[in-house]
């Protein structure tokens, strides 16, 4: 887990936000290639989000709003800003169900499609909300599941 210093996440107002970032942190995983910051740092193309970490293959930034606390990806070749997480916590908890339902292959769910299906379902009982829009980054990668376009 990367955790962080109360010093290190000064620059996120929300205080959910904060504490999930100082007392749980963020898995240190190789879902989606994600990495996350050493430095937590306010994002260059809007003050209103700081970046939290990146996805390591694409250099996507994973950024949180400042003051709601919720996550996002916003590709460098986009002015899009995607939804990810409703949270940080539903954030770290989305990383760590992935990762722990690997290796997502037919070999062990059988097809894509079901290992898609049951990713699915653990990011669902997360967080349903953010999930059920149709430009959300974990739709993207459920996509890429079901189509075995994804280890």
């Amino acid at each position: 887990m990367t955790s962080y210093t109360h010093q290190q996440v000064s620059v996120i107002d929300n205080a959910e936000a904060r504490a999930t970032l100082t007392d749980i942190g963020l898995p240190d995983t190789d879902v989606v290639s994600f990495r996350a910051a050493e430095e937590i740092t306010i994002w260059d193309r809007d003050p209103d989000y700081a970046v939290v970490g990146m996805w390591n293959i694409d250099e996507i930034p994973v950024i949180v709003h400042r003051t709601r606390g919720t996550v996002h990806t916003s590709p460098p070749w986009s002015d899009a800003i995607d939804p990810l997480n409703a949270s940080v916590r539903a954030f770290a908890e989305s990383l760590a169900a992935v990762d722990q339902g690997r290796p997502l292959s037919e070999k062990r769910y059988g097809t894509d499609v079901n290992a898609g299906n049951q990713i699915h379902a653990l990011l669902h009982a997360i967080d349903a909300e953010t999930l059920a829009d149709s430009n959300s980054f974990w739709q993207a990668v459920i996509d890429d599941i079901k189509v075995g376009n994804y280890d």
